[in-house]
Formats: C-alpha cells, sequence, structure tokens
C-alpha cells in the first residue's frame, strides 16, 4: 500500500493486487465475490477521511468500497505509526 499526502492535504491511498487480495481473503472477515480482489486501486480521502474520488474497478458496489476504504484506513494508520516510532 503505498500512501501520498497531496498538496491539498488529501491522502491517496494506492492499493496494489496483494492489498485488495489480502482485504478480500482476510480470515473471518473477508468479503466473498469481491470485485476488488486482486485488482489495484487508488482511493483519495479528503482531511476529514471522506472519500473524494476512486479509480479502480468500475463493478465494486458501495458497500464493499466503504469496507475497503476503512481496511485502507487501517492500514494507513499502521504505516504511519510505525514511521512515526522509527522517528521518535
Amino acid at each position: 500500500m503505498r500512501l501520498t499526502i497531496r498538496e491539498n492535504g488529501w491522502l491517496r491511498i494506492g492499493a496494489t493486487s496483494s492489498d485488495t487480495y489480502d482485504f478480500a481473503t482476510r480470515p473471518g472477515m473477508g468479503w466473498p465475490g469481491s470485485a476488488l480482489r486482486s485488482q489495484s486501486c487508488t482511493l483519495d480521502l479528503d482531511t476529514l477521511g471522506d472519500l473524494v474520488d476512486y479509480a479502480g474497478p468500475e463493478d465494486v458496489g458501495s458497500d464493499e468500497l466503504g469496507a475497503f476504504q476503512d481496511y485502507a484506513l487501517e492500514r494507513a494508520i499502521d504505516i504511519l505509526t510505525t514511521i512515526r516510532a522509527a522517528h521518535a
């Protein structure tokens, strides 16, 4: 997963096919029939964490996209926390 802070303060999350596979196949929390599974996508989130832009498969339902957004934000927080701890 690639994180980019854009000049307007938005967070861009670039998810690889491995990231979406992991999301769709999590034990006990998977997404059967996932349209995102093994597909790359990009989410742009504003400073409140709201989705403002999406690039990826067109057949992804809003429920799955919302669940993936939550998953991606959790992963982003983990990544940023690790970076912060390394520089403390």
